[in-house]
């Protein structure tokens, strides 16, 4: 298989996202939801009030994603 711009390419893969999806537990997904959520908060208020203001929501997503790699490492 060739592409246009010269040499060989390889074929699409899918990633396989339905066995990281399966194999999470309902406490995993709303500890990273709530790190995903939080971080999004932080980012906010960092532009609108400031970075001091916005430490704690910033902080807390660390923590929840660190709970979630510690979860998942078990």
């Amino acid at each position: 298989m060739t592409n246009p711009f010269g040499g060989l390419s390889m074929p699409a893969q899918e990633p396989n996202y339905r066995y990281f999806c399966l194999n999470m537990k309902l406490v995993d997904v709303l500890v990273l939801s709530l790190a995903v959520a939080f971080l999004i908060i932080g980012i906010h208020q960092t532009m609108v009030v400031g970075f001091g203001k916005a430490y704690w929501a910033i902080m807390l997503s660390l923590v929840l994603y660190f709970v979630f790699n510690f979860r998942k490492k078990k």
